[in-house]
This record gives C-alpha cells, structure tokens and sequence, in this order.
C-alpha cells in the first residue's frame, strides 16, 4: 500500500495576524519619565516626615545656613501657615507661647523639631492634643530636599567635545603626498612664480638673498595751511568774569546768555536688600489683653448642680470633656440662642485674659460661629 504525504496547510492570515499582536503585546514599552512634586523634609533623611512641596518645575532657592545640610541635601524656606506643636509645659497662663519653645510636627517627645518659637510668631490656638497644643503658625520654616540629579541634555552639554580619531593608521603625507613646486607656472600677468628659498640656519648669505630688497621709504611733507584755514580754525576768545561792576564790560558781555545748565543726574538705584519677613506682632504678657485669636472647642456650660455659681456661665471644653477656659458673651451679638450651640463644636474669635483671682482663663468672645 502506497502512503502519499499531504502537503503542509499554509498558515490563515487571521493566525498571522495574531502572531504580529502578540509580538507587540510582548515587547517591552519605554519607560515613561518620572515627575511629581520635590518633597520637603523637615530634617536632611529620606525617612524624615514631609512637611510640605515644591512644584517639580519650580526650583526653590537654597538657604545658606551657619551649619550646612549634609551632602546631597538643600536648605529651603517653605512659606506659612504651618500646624505646629508645642509641649504644654512651653504655653504660658494667657495660652502665648513661651519663646523659645520648640515647635514639632506631631505631638510627641520623639517628633521632629520644625524651629524655635519667638516672641514675633503669629500663633493661633487650635486645641489640646494630651500633652501638647495644637496651633497654626504663619511663619516660614526651613526644610530640607534631596539635590536633583542632572538630566541627559545638561550632562551632555557639559560634557567636553571628543574628536574621534580613525583606528585606520595610514601616514597623512603618504596618502596624499604634495606634489614638486612648479617652477613653469605664470601669473595672469605673464609674470613667472619664483619658488621661497628656505635658508639654512647659520647660511647669511642664503639668509640675506632669501628677504626682498627693502625700499626706501618715501614721506612728502603736508603743505602749509592757509590763511582761511587758520582763520576758520582759530578758537574764540572767552568773555571775561562779571565781578559786580558791570561798567567795566561792555554791554554785550553783561547781556551774553548763561550757558545751559546740565540736568542732575539721577541717583542710581539701590541695591535691593534681602527679602526679611515683616514681624506678626508681639506676644502678649499675662498683664495684657492679648492679640485677638480663633479658638475652637466644645461649647458648653458651666452650671452645675450643688456646685458654686461660676464666674461665667458658658465655657469652653476640650476633646476630654474638661474645661480650658471660660466665654465671656456678653460682647456677642447673635440672633439665635447661645442654648443652641451647647455640645457642639465651636470656633470662637476674640482675646485671653487671666480670669480675676483665680487661675482659669477668659475668652472675651467677638464672634461664636459652629465649626
């Protein structure tokens, strides 16, 4: 029995067509370039908290500081306002700052240190966080970023000009050797070429017939001015000085036109001193009333049975229930109710003061509006 082969089925086009795809599903795409914002850190390491950032475009100006940021870091000032942390032993009776506190991102012993406070700070109180207080601080801070490395076009237009040489080690005169001067070449002119004779070091004589004859220089002296030369040329004579007797002179030197005055001269422009933030006022001391500042809290009252009339009769409490400071309302203009806003969340605007013989704290209250 005779077996024929059958001959091999020529592939579809829908199964080259999924050949290609696959091919293309497979190979690897380019990488897109990396973008985002420069992060700022509040201490020079990676494992710092981030405390604000930079446009990826904006290149921030590096600050100069007494001592430098370690290698690969920048020193940069991030503008305010800021959340700021201050351990309550640092916060004084009238709730001011003590300068010189140190201001942290988050309320722990252990949190990064963002500066020092000053007795020019802006501060508003935000609320108790256990052992320290919240506040939002509108002032610039010094923070930190990684150096940017430099991108292939700056590299490649810093990097020095390399001339490639050929590997090919053929001699320059013996590939293309210089042809005998011709000494039958004319100029246009009909005059014969005459080749430079090189004379030979200590060879005079060579040395003399090889320069051209130097020719004798020729100067014709200029001509004499003439009378109306001399005449046109000649300088004017300057009146003479009034000295206070005017008959002396004729009238015409009396009468003759001052010569014009010169304009002054503009003073030239300062130099434009370095950016210094302007002051946010003083702190206030606990004899003072204080810089009005936002307060938020628990609204509250301070009623309580079988216990002394208080002093005022709303408060302020914080996150645990206990009371930070009292509310004086009696300043409020309100259309509702001060009832209606017991237990809620309030932002309240107005001063501190020490409430009188007594330890606690007043809030003279401007305005009382929910959170």
């Amino acid at each position: 029995m005779k077996i024929t082969p059958t001959p091999a089925a020529r592939p579809s086009r829908l199964s080259a067509l999924l050949a290609i795809a696959s091919l293309l599903v497979a190979a690897p795409l380019p990488a897109l370039p990396a973008t985002g914002d420069i992060e700022v850190h509040a201490q020079p390491s990676d494992t710092a908290p981030v405390i604000g950032s930079f446009p990826a475009s904006r290149s921030p100006s590096p600050l100069t500081l007494p001592t430098p940021p370690p290698q690969g870091w920048s020193a940069v000032e991030i503008p305010g306002p800021h959340s700021v942390y201050v351990a309550n032993k640092d916060v004084l009776k009238n709730y001011d700052i003590r300068p010189g506190a140190e201001y942290r991102v988050s309320p722990s012993e252990s949190a990064a240190v963002l500066g020092s406070a000053d007795a020019a700070d802006k501060t508003g109180l935000v609320g108790l966080k256990g052992q320290f207080t919240e506040y939002t601080l509108d002032r610039a801070l010094v923070g930190y970023i990684r150096n940017r490395p430099a991108t292939a076009a700056t590299a490649d237009a810093a990097s020095p000009v390399v001339t490639v040489v050929s590997s090919d080690p053929t001699d320059i005169a013996a590939a293309a050797p210089v042809a005998p001067f011709d000494t039958t070449l004319t100029l246009g002119s009909g005059a014969q070429l005459t080749p430079l004779q090189t004379p030979v070091p200590g060879d005079a004589a060579a040395s003399a017939s090889a320069l051209p004859p130097a020719a004798a220089p020729t100067t014709t002296p200029p001509p004499p001015p003439s009378p109306d030369e001399v005449a046109a040329n000649a300088v004017a004579p300057l009146p003479p000085l009034l000295t206070g007797n005017d008959s002396a002179f004729p009238a015409s030197a009396a009468a003759s036109t001052p010569p014009p005055v010169a304009a002054p001269v503009a003073a030239a422009a300062a130099p434009a001193e370095p950016f210094v933030p302007a002051p946010a006022g003083r702190a206030a001391d606990t004899s003072a009333t204080g810089l009005p500042r936002m307060i938020l809290g628990t609204f509250a009252s301070s009623k309580q049975f079988f216990r002394p009339s208080r002093p005022y009769p709303f408060q302020l409490n914080d996150d645990t229930g206990a009371r930070y400071a009292y509310v004086d309302t009696s300043r409020l203009l309100l259309t509702e109710k001060l009832e209606s806003f017991l237990g809620r969340k309030v932002v309240v605007y107005g001063t501190i003061r020490p409430a009188p013989d007594s330890k606690d704290i007043v809030i003279a209250a401007e305005t009382l509006k929910l959170q």
